[in-house]
Order: C-alpha cells, then sequence, then structure tokens
C-alpha cells in the first residue's frame, strides 16, 4: 500500500538541466523535482555544501528562472521519488520571485493534469490513442512493465497533492 504524505505544496517531476552557484564556484546539477517550496537537485558532489545555494534551470514552457534556495535534506543514493538520480539535495527556496512561484504552481499545475490523465488512459487497460504522446511528455515512455509504469504514475500524482 502506498503511504501518501500531503505537503504544503505539491511537486512534479522535471528532468532539466541546472547551473548551480556555491561558494566554491559553479557546478552542473540537474533540477528532478520542483514545487512552490522549493526543488530537489542532483549535484556531483554533496561535499562542502554551503547553507544557500542559487540554482538557474529552464522550466519547460516557462522559461529561464533562478531561484536561492538552502538544501533541507541530502542523500548519497536515488531517493525513492527519484530514482534516476544519483545524488543530491532537497532545497527549501528561501528566494524566488513572484514570477517564478507562479510559474512553478502552472508548471505542478500543468503536470498534474498530464499525469491523472495518464493515470486515468492506464486504468483504461487497453491501448487509447492519448497514452503514446502522454507517456512521452513525463519521459515514462522508456519503461515496458505495466505494473512498474502504474506504480511510477501512482507515486508521481501522490507526490503532486498538497494540503490546500
Amino acid at each position: 500500500m502506498m503511504r501518501s504524505v500531503k505537503r504544503r505544496w505539491g511537486r512534479a517531476p522535471i528532468h532539466v538541466s541546472a547551473q548551480c552557484t556555491l561558494q566554491q564556484g559553479r557546478v552542473d546539477g540537474t533540477v528532478w523535482q520542483i514545487g512552490e517550496g522549493g526543488l530537489f537537485v542532483e549535484l556531483p558532489t554533496l561535499e562542502a555544501l554551503p547553507e544557500t545555494l542559487a540554482v538557474s534551470f529552464e522550466l519547460p514552457g516557462f522559461g529561464q528562472h533562478r531561484v536561492v534556495a538552502h538544501p533541507v535534506w541530502l542523500t548519497e543514493k536515488p531517493p525513492r521519488a527519484v530514482p534516476c538520480a544519483a545524488r543530491g539535495a532537497g532545497c527549501e527556496f528561501s528566494d524566488v520571485s513572484n514570477t517564478t512561484r507562479k510559474a512553478v504552481a502552472e508548471y505542478v499545475k500543468k503536470m498534474k493534469a498530464t499525469y491523472s490523465s495518464l493515470q486515468f488512459a492506464l486504468a483504461l487497460d487497453r491501448p487509447t490513442p492519448q497514452l503514446p504522446a502522454l507517456l512521452r511528455e513525463t519521459e515514462l515512455d522508456r519503461i515496458r512493465d505495466r505494473k512498474e509504469l502504474k506504480e511510477r504514475v501512482a507515486t508521481m500524482v501522490a507526490q503532486m497533492q498538497s494540503v490546500s
């Protein structure tokens, strides 16, 4: 049985390159999850991670954005919600513009609708014309095992839920 965690803000999967500015300079990273309150960023190393870092990334459909965040938790292995990430930090926004916050909220809303449609299409247990496009949009088109696909989609739908 899947455990559902209600959060202040829902979070959505994303897979975009990022430029992270740390005290010792810039490093390349990958943003794997995002919500109005923060993001999960994969980094090449977690050693000497500063109290705050700036993360620049392109939000699909919403352009380039930059946020300042502070790491809340670190992991040296792939988190359950982001099995493709090697290591990274869950970060809470400490400085984010209203424009970026609104864009992230719209992105999460869009992804929530996409994943809900995907979950419905998978529940039908028969081919639907929308399924291939939904799988490509969510980057789940490489998963061949239907059970794994349904579990991954259910996990993402649960993560997009928020208290409000």
